[in-house]
């Protein structure tokens, strides 16, 4: 995590959101934290990417993201085209 936040904020940093995404649609953006995916907690890149692959086999029709921009704290509503994805 970065330097200048709490000690005991939980999540996971992004460090590249890549430009046309669905990620990028739904406006996450670098230096985001993650702490939840459809209101599951994400601690650690892990937890993360067993959450998204569990979400992926789901397929639902939104995905919501709580992160923490700055001193904010957003819910980001994404809706992925898995047409698209293997």
């Amino acid at each position: 995590m970065r330097d200048d936040l709490p000690e005991n904020l939980t999540g996971v940093l992004v460090t590249e959101v890549k430009d046309g995404s669905w990620a990028a649609v739904g406006e996450l953006q670098a230096n985001d934290i993650i702490q939840t995916v459809n209101d599951q907690p994400v601690t650690e890149i892990t937890a993360l990417e067993t959450t998204m692959k569990s979400v992926a086999k789901q397929r639902p029709k939104f995905v919501v993201l709580r992160v923490v921009r700055g001193v904010h704290t957003r819910y980001l509503e994404l809706e992925p085209s898995w047409d698209n994805t293997k």
